[in-house]
């Protein structure tokens, strides 16, 4: 154990610096309530379906089917974008290995979809007689989840995951706008105690191949985070995370998030009230001048906040998430529902 410790402490202090470019920016929005509303710090918590995107490791954490769903609406953005409509949606299923009768103990399998699109873009174009013409059109972006992870030291609280991931994009009345392609993401998570975890995400990148045969390949990237529960009084609690993000050809980012909860778990016959959460953060904070952007990266911080309720109710747990964003091009309102058997 103490071998694997020092490994993953090199590897949190790795955080290589790439170059390249980036097709598939509709990933890096995020998935789940709970995480978004703590800055998208989440990469060491990683404890619910959201899992197959943040951390695939944390999917060995999880003993119980579920189910998850996000839906986000966007307000007006400062920018002249009114007409546009964003769309951005999350589902995801988890299931234990042991409750299919296979013989894999402690590992569960996830599966995601997130499906985003612009509607309503406009689109200038010469007909074949040399009129222009202007229209509308629809970019359509979906990514496909197939994750598994694993507890290899329940008693050590480490646990391992990966992720296949598909993707596909479509620009309508664009001629060859079809592209799909893959990606591949693997993660490790640490409890060093019961309440302080580590955690470390490799991503290849994506390959996003289009119909005229040009390829787009994605940035590399290297997610670290660490988090801390403290208790507070009483049932109460306080959950603080910090994550840093490298990406190819951009300076090292970090979020940070903190969430306040009461857990009384005090039942009422069939009912029981397991948590009260309000949360807040800052994502896409640049914690480095290395292009000479910092101030201009600054100046256009994300900041969070949302609330969360946890219930027990006829045997099954469910997990109500809200959680709100000032991205610059309009703010930004998520849901989650997540669903415990």
């Amino acid at each position: 154990m103490k071998k694997f410790l020092r490994v993953l402490l090199l590897l949190l202090l790795s955080l290589p610096a790439f170059a390249g470019t980036d097709p598939s920016a509709f990933l890096y929005t995020g998935v789940g309530a709970r995480a978004l509303g703590m800055g998208s710090a989440f990469v060491s918590i990683a404890d619910d379906a959201s899992a197959v995107y943040w951390n695939p490791a944390g999917l060995g954490k999880i003993n119980q089917i579920s189910l998850a769903g996000m839906s986000q609406s966007s307000g007006q953005s400062k920018w002249d974008t009114a007409n546009i409509t964003p769309t951005y949606q999350f589902v995801g299923v988890t299931m234990p290995l042991p409750l299919l009768n296979v013989f894999l103990s402690n590992s569960t399998v996830g599966i995601g979809m997130i499906s985003a699109g612009l509607n309503n873009i406009p689109l200038t174009s010469l007909d074949s007689n040399g009129i222009i013409t202007r229209n509308t059109m629809q970019d359509t972006e979906n990514a496909y989840f197939l994750s598994y992870g694993c507890a290899i030291s329940k008693e050590d609280r480490i646990y391992l995951g990966a992720s296949a991931i598909m993707v596909s994009q479509t620009l309508s009345d664009v001629d060859g706008g079809t592209a799909s392609g893959y990606n591949f993401d693997f993660g490790v998570l640490y409890g060093m105690t019961q309440t302080l975890s580590v955690g470390l995400t490799l991503e290849k990148g994506e390959t996003l191949t289009w119909a005229n045969g040009h390829v787009d390949n994605g940035p590399q990237a290297t997610r670290v985070g660490i988090s801390n529960k403290f208790k507070l009084i009483g049932p109460l609690s306080l959950l603080g995370a910090v994550d840093a993000i490298q990406r190819k050809d951009q300076p090292i980012f970090g979020n940070i998030g903190a969430e306040l909860g009461y857990e009384p778990n005090h039942g009422m016959g069939k009912f029981a009230l397991e948590g009260l959460y309000a949360r807040a953060g800052v994502n896409s904070l640049c914690l480095e001048d290395r292009y000479g952007y910092q101030g201009y990266f600054n100046g256009y911080l994300n900041v969070t906040y949302g609330m969360g309720l946890n219930v027990t109710l006829f045997g099954a747990s469910a997990q109500i998430d809200y959680a709100q964003g000032s991205d610059s091009l309009g703010g930004t309102n998520r849901v989650s529902l997540n669903l415990y058997f």
